[in-house]
């Protein structure tokens, strides 16, 4: 089976982006915000381990995770992101909060969390992220989020991002740990009701 991978301005990783709802980043790719690759010569075997990898991942088990992994990242955005990465997820902050539907958000808003794994400038993490990703994109995970995303909260969460980006430009890695906690367990909140 052929795949055609799309990569984002900011790298894009196929797991994340073959996920996405086809005809959102055909559009998405006509506006421009998209670059076309085309992987011509071969399906693309490391995404399909990935998605393998994970494919019982339940919504509960990624939150664990996620409390445990995504503070941790804070340092090495602080220590290694250059002014590009954080360019990058300003773009994506700002059109996640202009995006008119949840579709939209939900786009920007993994089009975020892979520009924050980008900023590490670690191979390893990156992948680790990948994994996360395609958690996120699974079938069960999107039932979750379109049942507790209301707008309110969807606000809440741009709050809580913005923030998160705020302190990793100021390059400080406590505060942006501590806002990547809060963040992490308002969502785990709305998600569980823990």
């Amino acid at each position: 089976m052929k795949k055609t991978t799309l990569t984002f301005v900011l790298t894009f990783t196929a797991s994340a982006v073959f996920a996405q709802n086809a005809s959102q980043v055909q559009k998405l790719f006509e506006a421009g915000e998209y670059q076309r690759v085309v992987d011509a010569a071969q399906p693309d075997a490391e995404a399909d381990r990935v998605l393998d990898s994970v494919a019982h991942t339940s919504p509960a088990e990624l939150m664990e995770a996620r409390l445990r992994i995504e503070p941790a990242l804070a340092e090495l955005i602080v220590t290694n992101a250059t002014p590009a990465d954080f360019e990058r997820m300003e773009t994506c902050l700002d059109k996640a909060e202009r995006g008119a539907t949840l579709d939209e958000f939900e786009l920007w808003d993994a089009a975020l969390h892979q520009a924050i794994a980008t900023a590490t400038h670690n191979r390893f993490v990156i992948r680790v992220l990948d994994m996360v990703t395609a958690v996120r994109q699974q079938a069960e995970w999107g039932k979750l989020k379109d049942r507790i995303v209301t707008p309110e909260r969807r606000i809440k969460y741009q709050e809580e991002h913005r923030n998160i980006v705020r302190a990793l430009k100021e390059r400080d890695a406590e505060r942006a740990r501590a806002f990547i906690i809060d963040h992490l367990q308002h969502a785990r909140r709305n998600l569980f009701g823990f």
